[in-house]
Order: C-alpha cells, then structure tokens, then sequence
C-alpha cells in the first residue's frame, strides 16, 4: 500500500512539473513572438522614413517615438540606437544642437556597446557636423576623419561618400577649393556608384555652390539645370528649396534681379511647404536685403519682419541680427530715428546673447566630451581589473623592457642630435662661405658691369664726337663751296673778257647741289641713327607733323650744332634757319620760355 501510495506521488509530482516545463516554453515561445514583432515594426518604421524624404516633422517625431518605445519594451538596442540617431537629426536641422548633440552621443554609445561600427560612423559624422556649427571647426574636422576610417575600415562606400560630401563642401568654404571640388567629385562618383540618387543630387548641389562662390557661374548653372529637375521627380523636398536659394544667389551676384525674386519666391514657396523655418528666415531676410536696395522699403520691412518671426522659431539669433540690422537701415532711411535707436539696442542685447551661447555650447560640449571620456576610462580600468592576475607576471617583465627601450631611444637620440648639432655647424659654415663667395662674385660682376658702362658711355661720347666733327666737316665744305660760288658770280660780273655766262651759271649749280647732296650728308644721317636708334621713331611717333628737313634740323640741335653752324650745312639763311625753329615749336606746342635745344635732347 506505501509502495502505491509512493509511486502515486511520484506520477503527481512529474506530471506537474511537465506542466511548469510546458507553460514555461510557452511563454518563452510567446516572448520571442512577440519580441520578433516589435522588432520587425521597429524596422519597418525605420526602413519607411528612410525610404520616403517627404515625411513631415510632426509625422516623423510620431513614429520614431514609437519605434523607441517598442525598442525600450523589446530590449532592441539596436533599434534604439537608430531612433535616437534620427532623433539628433532632427534637432540639428532644426538648430537645437545640444539636443542634437545628446541624443547622437546616446545613440553612438549604444553602437559602440553592440558593435555597430556603421552606426558608429554615422553618430560620429553628426556629432562632427554638430560641432561645426557651433563654431569648433578643429575638433569638427577630427571627427570627420574619425569617421571617414570607420568607414573605409568596414567597407562602407556610403558612410565615405557622406563624410567627402561634408568634407568637400568644408574645404571649399575654407579657401581650400580645389581639395573641396576633389572630395566632392569622389562623392559623387562614390554615390552613382552605389545608384545612391538623392545623395548623389546633394553631392552635385554643394559642388554646383563651390563653382558659383568661385566665380565658375556658367559650370553652376549647368549643374542647378540637372539637379533641380532631378530633384523635383524624387519629390525630395529638402534640398531642393536650397538649391533655389543658391541659385538666386547666383542671379543676385549677375544683377539679374528679376530672376533672383523669382527663385527666392519659388523657394520660400518650397520651405514652407516642408516647414523649413531654418531657411525661410534666411530666404525671407535676402529677399528684404533686395527690396531695400530696389528702394521699396514697405515691402522689405514685411519680409524682414518675416525673417525675425521665422529665426526667432529656430532660435536662429544671428538671422535675427541681420534682419535687424537691415531694418535699421530701413528706419534710417525713412527718418524713423526713434525706431532705429529702440532695434539698435535690441541687436546689443542678441549680440550678447549670442556670446553667451556660444560660451554654453562649449560648456556643454565640454562636459559631454569629459563623460565620455570619463566613460571610456571606467570600462578600459574594469577590463584590466580582470586581466590583471593573469598579466601580472609580465607587467614587470614589460618595464623592464620598456625602460631599456626608452633609455636605449633616448641615447641613440642624444647621439643623433649631437651629430646632427655637427652636421648643421658644418653646414652653416658652408652656407656663410658660401653666401661670401656668392657676394664677392656679385660684387666682381657689379664691377664689371660698371666698366661695361663706363666704356659705352666713352664709345658714346666718342662716336658724338665724331659725329660733330662729320657735321662740321660738312658745314666747312658747304662754306668752302659757296665762296667759290660766291668769287664765280664776281668773276662773271667783272671780267673784261668774254665769258661764257651759261657756263659759269652751270658751274654755280653744280657746285649747290654738290654741296647739297654731298656724301657726308648721308654719312651724317648714318652715324646718327646708329648712335641714336630711337631718336627719330621716338620723335615722329610725339610730332608726327615734323617733315623730313625738320627732323633733320632736330639732328643737328641734338649734336649742340649752333644756328650759323646748320645754316652752313643746309646751305641756307640765317632768317630760314629762324623761320624753321618758329616752326618747329610751333608744331611742338612749346611755350616761349622752354628751350628747343632741351626739349629735344631729352629723345
């Protein structure tokens, strides 16, 4: 009867327990269903707003809060750290950085705990952006490239692609264009690559403002002809008010005004659509900037208004100061003194408000970046807290080694900077005998540059000279030649016997033209032209109204020949001789108390 009694409880006893055993799986089958089903909604949703651009603001907050509340019920981390990484993306593109900012350090934690290194570049890349725009350029850039060798660590062409489209559009606003149109030309190619269509658009439309900030206006026209058709049929509807914005920009700067409206109006018509607050202000202050120029104040003072409505929604306070200030101008301009001095004050205020953030952005980031790293050392001490009783035996053995390495290093350095200390005083003693030698030959070269002169300035006056004694030589004949003329005339007036009169009147004339066209005339005009080539280029090129015979007595002024002098050799009077100076300064414009002599030796 025990023996019954005992195998009854035993049967009571299993059959319970394979009762356990099966609610147990039941719920652990039920668990993984349902764990199965969120994750499968959290994908979905992600894979939906990834895959539609013109989701509105409100309905994307909407269904990332669900998929987030799913992750945090289910435990999908991974999930989480998507939603929180498109959660930063909309405080950045609504200006909110330090929201931004903390949600991508929230989300690039969890990546870093599960492994997710494409995550993990995407968080970094934003959080670089992020402190881009709060003006730490530096530590931006770092990021960048943090992120840039994640990318290529794993493979990701589009994680690369998106950190050259930043880092191109970076480096060509920082002067360094031709790096900037590189980059971003790689992103391009990167993008049609992977048939990746709207990144490669955004690609061709910062590379399109590059050319346009640069002057390339008719390559950045060619490029906003192909993107925003592009754009349109993608129904992509967030870069594409931008795009309308740059290219009026571009007709702003060709003072095609007309054109510049109607892409600032097309734009705005765009971001409002979109609920782009960020670019309304600045759409709508541009366009008050171009009403004021075209003198209509009404309307700029409405769209500048406009402006400060739409940055004071994005907290944007440098679009405010800006619209402010051209609203000063406005007042100004219409004599509302007592409204401008009320906006002006205004503007002092937002200017320290915005120091202030400044100061609190870098506060913030500061103090994120030291919990990270707070973070980071707390995991890597608990790491080697659990290595450390297997490792101990080593550590000492690895100082060891260590310390001879290091004095090793720092004698060998000591030795090579020692020897390097030589070498640079041998070579410095080179360099002085060197820049001597180089001076001595200088100086030597100078010297014989100097008597190169000296002894064309001695063949120069020599050759004048010359010159003047040909030309007196001339004047002496021609004097010789008419007091024969002049003794023949006596001779045919006086003598008792008959003379052939035709004869000797002959004879006079042979003798004139023989002094006229004597060859020492022509020998004259040579040596002169040799001595001074450009002289009478230089001289008919100023007075082209000079004649032949003019330039000629120019000649004889410039060789210091007196007036009896050139009569003699021009076989003339004394009264033509002052007939053709008149002349002359006539033709030259000279006044009555320059000198002809001195103005033409300056030829």
């Amino acid at each position: 009867m025990k023996k019954a009694l005992f195998s009854l409880l035993t049967l009571c006893i299993l059959l319970f327990s394979c009762t356990r055993n099966n609610e147990h799986n039941k719920d652990l089958t039920e668990n993984r269903k349902s764990y199965s089903n969120d994750t499968m909604r959290i994908n979905t949703i992600l894979r939906n707003l990834k895959d539609d651009p013109s989701v509105s603001n409100d309905s994307l907050i909407k269904s990332l809060n669900e998929a987030g509340e799913l992750s945090r019920r289910s435990g999908y981390e991974n999930g989480m750290a998507n939603v929180l990484f498109q959660l930063g993306n909309i405080a950045y593109y609504k200006n909110t950085y330090s929201s931004a900012l903390n949600k991508f350090s929230e989300a690039l934690k969890i990546a870093e705990t599960i492994g997710d290194k494409e995550l993990q570049s995407c968080c970094i890349e934003r959080i670089g952006s992020v402190h881009l725009a709060t003006d730490d350029s530096h530590l931006a850039l770092q990021l960048y490239y943090k992120s840039l060798a994640i990318s290529e660590g794993i493979g990701d062409s589009n994680g690369i692609a998106k950190v050259y489209n930043i880092l191109g559009f970076y480096k060509g606003q920082s002067e360094q264009y031709d790096t900037g149109v590189a980059y971003l030309k790689k992103a391009v190619a990167l993008n049609e690559k992977l048939n990746n269509k709207l990144n490669k658009l955004e690609n061709l439309g910062n590379l399109a403002y590059l050319y346009q900030t640069h002057g390339k206006v008719n390559e950045a026209k060619k490029i906003y002809s192909y993107v925003i058709p592009e754009l349109k049929s993608s129904k992509e509807m967030v870069n594409l008010p931008v795009i309308y914005y740059n290219l009026a920009s571009l007709h702003q700067e060709l003072n095609q005004i007309d054109s510049s409206y109607y892409y600032l109006r097309t734009a705005a018509k765009v971001a409002e659509q979109t609920g782009d607050t960020a670019l309304l202000s600045t759409i709508y202050g541009n366009t008050g900037e171009l009403k004021i120029k075209d003198r209509q104040l009404d309307s700029a003072r409405i769209y500048l208004a406009k402006s400060i409505e739409y940055s004071k929604l994005t907290d944007d306070v440098e679009t405010q100061l800006q619209a402010i200030s051209f609203l000063i101008r406005v007042d100004t301009l219409t004599g509302n003194t007592s409204d401008a001095i009320k906006r002006y004050n205004q503007s002092l205020i937002l200017q320290d408000s915005v120091y202030q953030r400044k100061i609190r952005h870098s506060k913030e980031s500061t103090e994120l970046q030291y919990q990270n790293d707070k973070k980071s050392t707390l995991i890597e001490l608990q790491g080697l807290a659990l290595h450390s009783a297997k490792k101990e035996r080593y550590l000492y053995i690895g100082l060891l080694l260590v310390s001879a390495s290091v004095i090793g290093l720092i004698t060998l350095i000591l030795v090579l900077q020692r020897r390097n200390h030589r070498k640079d005083k041998v070579l410095y003693s080179n360099r002085l005998l060197l820049n001597e030698m180089e001076i001595d030959r200088f100086q030597k070269t100078e010297e014989i540059n100097k008597l190169k002169i000296e002894k064309i300035e001695e063949e120069l006056k020599v050759k004048e000279r010359e010159l003047t004694s040909i030309a007196i030589g001339i004047e002496q004949k021609n004097e010789l030649l008419n007091l024969n003329s002049t003794k023949l005339k006596d001779l045919t007036g006086h003598r008792n016997e008959p003379v052939s009169g035709v004869t000797l009147n002959k004879l006079i004339s042979s003798i004139k033209l023989q002094s006229a066209n004597f060859d020492e005339s022509d020998l004259f005009n040579q040596r002169f032209s040799m001595i001074h080539q450009g002289f009478f280029p230089n001289l008919k090129n100023i007075h082209p109204e000079l004649t032949k015979t003019e330039l000629k007595f120019c000649a004889y002024l410039k060789v210091n020949l007196s007036g009896s002098q050139i009569a003699n050799i021009l076989n003339v009077t004394q009264e033509a001789i002052r007939k053709t100076r008149y002349r002359i300064r006539k033709k030259m414009n000279l006044p009555s108390e320059s000198s002809l002599e001195d103005y033409i030796s300056r030829f």
